[in-house]
């Protein structure tokens, strides 16, 4: 059971590890997006 409780836990930190990297290549995207209106 508990085993079963930290595996669940592992996927969960590696979806949300995924989610940051997309959250953090949008942030970039939109930086760019951003720099190319203004400059």
């Amino acid at each position: 059971m508990l085993q079963q409780v930290y595996s669940i836990q592992n996927k969960h930190k590696e979806e949300l590890a995924i989610l940051y990297k997309d959250i953090s290549k949008m942030k970039a995207e939109i930086h760019n997006a951003h720099n190319h209106v203004f400059w």
